[in-house]
């Protein structure tokens, strides 16, 4: 395989913006879509981004995953700039769903895929998942000398780059209808958002989680938890030779709370 290069990262860039009529601003390297107050921040292998701006929604691009999850990415980045189909959640139905079908959503639909958890929910729009939400199994706290049932939202995701317009919500009331938990914590990756739609619905910030380091293999643009790398490499694995890949590392994440127990 052709070793990614940033030259091609470029050009490829470009072309999706111009089959999807998309006109951005170039400033300094990142691509500014004042409309949308909507930045792209597109990364070489070697670089990471340290800096990051709460006037406009940054969107950092890693060529890694452009080239290994490029469909999601660039679906993802289609929903954000108003380009996909745009659903109501008044108009899906909510079903609980299995781990297959679940873990064949996410995989499609998610950056970071299908990840084990206890409840799957899914709305349904024309027959078809338009999008889904799963969630932990309980985990016991003790906040202000009480013992209380805390849960994690692990995932959520819709269709391609489509919109559920209010999905979130639905899907989350849906859950504390159910399962009735004190509290739900749940992660927003701070390379794709600020958090906004937690934040609207009642969550709040308690804190950011520290970058993750990954070594990314030059050729095929495999990426490894760097400690992972490490131990392979040392382990005398031939596929994995440090010196042919290079560090990186994301921004690390938001950690939002939403607290039942006291309402």
């Amino acid at each position: 395989m052709e070793e990614f290069s940033n030259k091609r990262f470029n050009e490829e860039l470009r072309l999706f913006f111009k089959e999807n009529n998309l006109s951005p601003l170039e400033r300094d390297g990142i691509l500014l879509f004042e409309k949308y107050n909507l930045a792209l921040y597109p990364t070489a292998l070697l670089e990471s981004k340290d800096e990051y701006s709460n006037e406009i929604e940054f969107i950092v691009l890693h060529q890694d995953l452009w080239f290994n999850k490029g469909k999601i990415v660039k679906n993802s980045l289609l929903a954000r700039l108003g380009r996909g189909e745009k659903i109501g959640a008044r108009e899906c139905s909510i079903k609980k769903i299995g781990s297959l079908v679940a873990k064949e959503f996410f995989e499609a639909n998610h950056l970071l895929g299908y990840a084990r958890s206890k409840y799957h929910y899914a709305l349904y729009y024309k027959g078809e998942v338009a999008a889904a939400a799963s969630f932990s199994s309980s985990r016991e706290m003790v906040r202000g000398g009480r013992r209380i049932n805390s849960f994690e939202w692990v995932r959520y995701a819709s269709l391609g780059s489509s919109r559920v317009v209010g999905g979130m919500g639905k899907l989350l009331s849906h859950f504390i209808r159910e399962v009735n938990p004190c509290e739900i914590m749940s992660y927003a990756c701070r390379e794709w958002s600020r958090g906004d739609s937690y934040k609207k619905l009642g969550f709040r910030q308690v804190g950011i989680t520290p970058p993750v380091e990954f070594w990314i293999e030059k050729k095929s643009l495999k990426r490894y938890p760097f400690k992972r790398a490490l131990l392979l490499s040392r382990s005398g694995n031939p596929k994995l030779i440090l010196e042919s890949g290079v560090k990186s590392k994301n921004l690390g994440n938001y950690k939002f709370l939403l607290e039942l127990y006291n309402l």
